[in-house]
């Protein structure tokens, strides 16, 4: 399952392959038609634009330097502010490539979220692995897996704060009492994408060679997905 674009740009290059794993799991889940999902972090909206033409009613959730003109969407800082909705109001909650972006109140943000689920209702949470081979071999190399000293002094919307393993990441959902279905790492990032800009031959070697150790290694892939339940 795809998203439809007919100008793919940049950013849908990049995370074309982790959009179809999350598309995929979410047709997994089997939800009723009309189901209520709320997408946090929606901005760009290539998942919550998709999900809408399946037929499923869409709440969002975008920050302050990433605001959409929408109605159905709301502009807000999850770490200071609580979401704007009622309890028990949605089928499915999508968590998707934002923690990693966050440094305050991951607590609290977890309980809004378990507050805001219906009965039965399901999280989907994709995230960097912070044990992936790419990260290995960085520090290998002596190299930061985090920002460049550069960025220190810039805005911190678009860095990342922190990555997590996967052990942390189940913490975190099963302290306010969110029952796993699926934890398990997956690659968001395959060297067989298509790309508009080619890679060299010996960078879609070593990518190669990367994706097939990690066959063999899953907790060395590059993503995290969990899916938990109330």
């Amino acid at each position: 399952m795809t998203i439809s674009k007919t100008n793919q740009d940049s950013y849908y290059q990049t995370h074309q392959d982790r959009f179809a794993v999350i598309l995929k799991s979410i047709s997994n889940l089997k939800l009723s038609p009309k189901s209520s999902i709320l997408d946090i972090g929606c901005y760009p909206l290539y998942l919550f634009q998709e999900l809408e033409k399946q037929g499923y009613q869409l709440s969002g959730i975008s920050s302050q330097h990433e605001s959409v003109d929408q109605p159905s969407i709301k502009t807000l800082n999850i770490e200071t502010t609580n979401f704007p909705y009622q309890d028990n109001s949605f089928d499915l909650v999508i968590f998707t490539e934002v923690i990693e972006h966050l440094t305050t109140n991951l607590d609290g943000i977890f309980k809004e979220i378990h507050r805001v689920l219906k009965p039965g209702g399901y999280v989907l949470l994709t995230t960097p692995n912070v044990l992936k081979i790419h990260n290995i071999l960085s520090l290998l190399f002596n190299q930061n897996i985090y920002f460049s000293l550069d960025q220190l002094n810039q805005p911190i919307n678009y860095r990342h704060q922190r990555e997590y393993t996967l052990s942390e990441i189940k913490t975190l959902q099963e302290k306010v009492g969110l029952k796993p279905i699926i934890a398990r790492t997956f690659t968001g990032y395959t060297p067989f994408r298509h790309k508009t800009v080619s890679d060299s031959f010996l960078i879609k070697f070593t990518k190669l060679l990367i994706y097939f150790f990690t066959c063999l290694f899953a907790n060395r892939k590059d993503s995290i997905i969990t899916i938990y339940q109330k």
